[in-house]
């Protein structure tokens, strides 16, 4: 067992992603740093990770003001 065992799932095109378009484009930079820090390219995989989390900082704003919590009444 490992990452040596190929992959026989299939794929479903039709899943839905958890971050929706347009910030689904976070994916492949996180995609590409794992491989860079994989390969021991630190200048390529700091860059990837500077986009990807610059997409999850708009996406986590985004996120904030499309869904924001409803008020809740606390008594004590």
């Amino acid at each position: 067992a490992g990452a040596d065992l190929a992959w026989d799932g299939g794929l479903d095109d039709g899943a839905e992603l958890l971050i929706p378009a347009p910030f689904d484009r976070l994916y492949p930079h996180y995609l590409c740093a794992m491989i860079d820090g994989a390969l021991g390219e630190i200048d390529r995989y700091s860059g990837e990770m500077t986009q990807y989390n610059t997409i999850l900082a708009e996406f986590t704003l985004w996120l904030r003001r499309a869904r924001t919590p409803r008020p809740v009444r606390v008594k004590w």
